[in-house]
């Protein structure tokens, strides 16, 4: 039996968009904007939401891929199959429309499960070590691109590095203006911003929580 093209209904649309923003973002400025359509889903990159530290917006433009990549891994787990056009706006910014039919049948997606629970910078972060295991599988994943290399900050010496590389922005963050507003616009404090998960976790920061106050005012 072929495809039927059919509305979708609130509730997947709901489902759907709800993957699209758990993707993770520039400082999770989060710069889409979601429409739904009779059949499809288009999501936009948003200028006014994209981050100072986002250089010509490349940031936002591999998020934009993150947002559609969610979509796509739950798309079949409600019987839906996607196709992906990809567009430019007049603003030159870009945007994707997944249109969605009904096939005979469908496979789920193995991934569907991890696109809600996956650790991003939207979270707290964890102390664990990778496991060897998903390290090789990491590394196998990326031996096909040469323009990457995946770099692991395993010896004190390298933890020292990014440490260092750390510090350095923070310090561009706190002493230029811009920067300064669009990083304490992201910051989340209280339960009701944890509750949305709006915003990127102060406590993600790495300092002693008694500082918190101080940082918010």
């Amino acid at each position: 039996m072929s495809s039927s093209k059919q509305a979708l209904s609130p509730q997947e649309f709901d489902a759907l968009a709800t993957a699209a923003v758990a993707a993770p973002s520039p400082d999770n400025s989060q710069p889409w904007v979601l429409h739904r359509e009779t059949d499809a889903l288009r999501i936009e990159v948003c200028p006014s939401h994209e981050m100072f530290f986002d250089y010509a917006g490349w940031a936002s433009e591999m998020s934009l891929g993150a947002a559609v990549e969610n979509v796509l891994a739950t798309a079949p787990n409600l019987g839906l199959e996607s196709a992906v056009e990809l567009q430019s706006t007049e603003r030159g910014s870009r945007r994707a429309r997944i249109r969605f039919q009904r096939p005979w049948h469908t496979e789920s997606s193995a991934h569907h499960e991890a696109v809600l629970t996956r650790q991003t910078h939207r979270g707290r972060f964890g102390r664990t070590p990778v496991p060897q295991d998903v390290r090789a599988k990491l590394e196998e994943a990326l031996a096909d691109f040469s323009e990457f290399r995946l770099h692991w900050s395993h010896t004190t010496e390298a933890r020292e590095a990014v440490i260092e590389a750390a510090c350095g922005a923070d310090r561009v963050r706190y002493t230029h203006p811009a920067i300064h507003r669009d990083f304490h616009h992201v910051l989340r404090f209280g339960a009701a911003q944890d509750a949305r998960r709006d915003g990127l976790a102060a406590d993600t920061l790495g300092i002693e929580k008694f500082l918190l106050p101080s940082l918010r005012m």
